[in-house]
């Protein structure tokens, strides 16, 4: 006969060594009042708004609907907890480690969360209006959709983070590298303040950068096809082997910026502001009613069928500038050097070849007519 004995110890000896379960409900809120921690605690709905939580461990805790309204949660450690649907308006979470949380369509206008870890963390279709991002962590963190709008991103760190759609709309993201970032497709950058930003090599197409500060920023090789730039300020740009095909650069400032290799046939650049070296640049098909030249150096460069109407190319150099078929009603060439430019079944009716040089034949004897 079996001894009883024999059996009941070891399922004891279990009993006592198994793991606790996590606390839930009003013993967790508890819990964390008498400890200031409660790590992988049930707190859904716990109402602990405006508390004191600063350096708390509710690693792997549920705060699902949870009030943290204005809680003080800075340096607090919340890896892996499930945020989605709390109340966090006004809570602080500077330095905090939300490490692989789930944020999903949170609301956090104005949030603090400079210099938090964020590594992982799901914050997609969340609404942060003018975020403190700066020096956050956003390794390979998900914001697909999210509002960032207004916010400040300065030393944020991006690698492989999602930023598909998100809205950055007038934030402060100076120098940041974007060219580490997994996604910025459809992103909306549109006043964005970008001085030295990084997009080198990036798929870019449909983003907006209506009106951005991008003064120096680096899109060396990248796919803006079909993006907008209208208005942006594009000052020493590097857009080097960059396909801008069919973008949107109307009334864009681009002089100065780097082109070399850049691809521009189809470009909208009705108003825009070219200048410098844009030796060989095709702009063929293009945009370019109003646009401003003055003083570039257009050698060699090709404006087949473009749409130059009113165009000022006051003291250019377009030698061996290819012209064929363009409308230049209009256009202003004064002072400009066409020698041997080329200028065969192009539109010149009100065009102005005042004092310009290298002329022969009928433009010749149309400047003369001018200056008289």
């Amino acid at each position: 006969m079996i001894q009883l004995n024999s059996i009941i110890r070891p399922v004891l000896l279990l009993l006592l060594l198994a793991p606790l379960p996590a606390a839930a409900g009003d013993s967790a809120v508890q819990i964390l009042s008498e400890s200031g921690n409660c790590p992988g605690c049930m707190l859904d709905g716990a109402d602990l708004a405006g508390r004191n939580l600063a350096g708390a461990d509710l690693s792997g805790a549920s705060l699902r609907g949870a009030d943290l309204r204005r809680t003080i949660l800075y340096k607090a450690v919340l890896r892996n907890a499930d945020l989605r649907g709390a109340r966090l308006v006004d809570a602080s979470l500077g330095q905090a480690d939300l490490s692989g949380a789930r944020l999903e369509g949170v609301s956090m206008p104005r949030a603090r969360l400079a210099r938090s870890k964020l590594a992982g963390a799901s914050f997609a279709n969340a609404s942060l209006p003018q975020a403190n991002l700066a020096g956050a962590d956003l390794t390979r963190a998900d914001f697909s959709h999210a509002d960032l709008a207004g916010g400040l991103l300065t030393n944020a760190v991006l690698e492989k983070a999602d930023l598909t759609g998100t809205s950055l709309r007038e934030a402060t993201l100076r120098q940041l590298d974007f060219s580490v970032v997994d996604s910025l497709a459809g992103a909306d950058c549109r006043s964005a303040l970008l001085y030295k930003a990084r997009f080198a090599g990036l798929l870019l197409r449909g983003v907006r950068f209506d009106g951005a500060d991008l003064e120096s920023a680096d899109f060396t090789g990248a796919d803006l096809r079909s993006s907008s730039l209208a208005g942006a300020q594009l000052g020493g740009a590097l857009l080097k082997d960059a396909d801008l095909r069919g973008a949107d650069l109307r009334n864009a400032r681009i002089k100065s910026a780097r082109l070399k290799g850049a691809r521009l046939e189809q470009a909208r650049l009705s108003r825009a502001q070219l200048g410098g070296n844009l030796v060989g640049m095709d702009f063929s098909g293009a945009d370019l009613r109003y646009a401003n030249f003055s003083g570039a150096n257009l050698k060699d460069a090709r404006f087949v069928d473009a749409e130059l109407e009113r165009a000022l190319f006051p003291e250019a150099n377009l030698y061996a500038a290819d012209f064929t078929g363009a409308n230049l009603k209009n256009a202003s060439f004064v002072k400009a050097n066409l020698k041997n430019a080329v200028f065969e079944g192009s539109d010149l009716e009100g065009a102005v070849f005042r004092q310009a040089r290298g002329l022969d034949g009928s433009l010749e004897e149309m400047a003369k007519r001018q200056e008289d």
